[in-house]
C-alpha cells in the first residue's frame, strides 16, 4: 500500500500489518498469513511489472529479466489465492490491469513450455537450466480455473483446468521441475522483492488445485447462476471427485480452515441437490 497515504483507515491498518509481518511465517495462523499476503500483493505486482503513464509495459516484453519478473508476479498471485478466503477477489481487481500489458511475455513462456513438452522435442538448449522448465502451464491452468469460477457459469471448464494443473504437479519428475523453478524464483524474489514473505510451495499449489476442484463441484450442484442442473449421470462422478479432492486437501493442510470450509460446502451442496 505504498504511495497511497490517503486511504481511509490506513492509520489503523498499517500498524496491524506491521505486527503481522513481525511474526515468523511458520508462526502465522492461516488468517494472519492471508492478511499479510493480501496486503503485500498490492505492492509486489507494481514493483515487479512497472507501467508507463499511458498504461503500457515499461519493460521490454521479451527479455530474460522481464520473463523472470512475470513468472514471479504470477507465483505471488498464486500464493495469495492459496492464502485468502475463497470469496475475496482482490487479486483480480488489483492486478488484472497491470498484468495485461505483460501478457505477451507470459504467452511466450507458455508457448516455449508447450513446445518443450511436445513429442520429439529435445528440450535442450536455449534457456539456462534454472529456467528451462518454467511452470507457466501450471500457472496458466490455475489462473484459468480461478477465472472460470469467478465468471460463475464455467464450472466444468474450471474442473478441467484444475485437473490439468494437478497433472503438472503429479509424479516425482514434474514436481521436481516445479520445485527447481520455485528455487530459482526465490532467488529472483530476494533480489527484486527484498523482505517479502515466502513463495507458495509445491504442497500449497497441490492444495490450491484441490480447493479449486471442491469449489467447482460445489457450484455445479448449487447452480447459483440459474443454469441447467448437473446431469444425473455426472452427479456421482462429481461427488467422487469432490471426495477425493477433500481427502487430499485435508491430508496436505489439515489445519487450514479454508479447506475444511470448502469440503463442508461441497458435500452440503451434494446433499441438497440429491434431495427429492
Amino acid at each position: 500500500m505504498q504511495g497511497q497515504p490517503d486511504i481511509p483507515g490506513q492509520e489503523f491498518l498499517m500498524p496491524r500489518l506491521a505486527r503481522a509481518r513481525a511474526l515468523p511465517p511458520e508462526q502465522r495462523s492461516p488468517e494472519v498469513a492471508a492478511f499479510v499476503a493480501g496486503m503485500e500483493i498490492d505492492d509486489q505486482v507494481p514493483a515487479l511489472l512497472p507501467l508507463r503513464p499511458d498504461g503500457s509495459a515499461a519493460l521490454p516484453l521479451h527479455s530474460a529479466e522481464t520473463e523472470a519478473r512475470v513468472l514471479l508476479a504470477h507465483m505471488c498471485i498464486l500464493g495469495v489465492l492459496h492464502a485468502l478466503p475463497w470469496g475475496l477477489t482482490m487479486c483480480h481487481v488489483l492486478c488484472g490491469d497491470r498484468m495485461l500489458p505483460y501478457a505477451p511475455t507470459f504467452a511466450g513462456l507458455l508457448a516455449a513450455q508447450l513446445m518443450s513438452n511436445s513429442p520429439g522435442s529435445s528440450g535442450s538448449g536455449q534457456r539456462p537450466s534454472s529456467q528451462q522448465h518454467p511452470p507457466a502451464l501450471l500457472m496458466h491452468c490455475l489462473l484459468q480455473a480461478w477465472g472460470c469460477l469467478l465468471q460463475g457459469d464455467k464450472q466444468l471448464e474450471a474442473l478441467e483446468d484444475a485437473s490439468q494443473a494437478l497433472v503438472q504437479l503429479s509424479g516425482e519428475g514434474r514436481a521436481a521441475e516445479v520445485q527447481h523453478s520455485l528455487r530459482h524464483l526465490e532467488e529472483q524474489q530476494r533480489r527484486l522483492l527484498p523482505g517479502a514473505g515466502p513463495l507458495v510451495t509445491v504442497q500449497q499449489l497441490r492444495c490450491l488445485c484441490q480447493c479449486l476442484v471442491l469449489r467447482a463441484t460445489r457450484d455445479l450442484c448449487m447452480d447459483e447462476q440459474g443454469d441447467a442442473p448437473l446431469p444425473a449421470g455426472r452427479e456421482r462422478e462429481a461427488l467422487a471427485r469432490a471426495e477425493a479432492a477433500a481427502a487430499e486437501a485435508l491430508r496436505l493442510e489439515p489445519d487450514n480452515p479454508k479447506v475444511h470450509c470448502l469440503a463442508a460446502e461441497a458435500f452440503l451442496s451434494f446433499l441438497s441437490c440429491s434431495e427429492p
